[in-house]
């Protein structure tokens, strides 16, 4: 059986690329990083 990942709550997260289109004479983009895992101890 396979395990799906889910984020916890994906609605409480903005478009990152959003806004920083929102932002773009004020931030410049020189990196893109995508999550691999992200993992929470009980």
């Amino acid at each position: 059986m396979g395990h799906q990942l889910r984020d916890e709550a994906p609605s409480a997260y903005k478009n990152i690329r959003a806004v920083l289109r929102a932002q773009k004479d004020l931030v410049q983009v020189t990196r893109t990083l995508n999550p691999v895992l992200n993992y929470k101890g009980a």
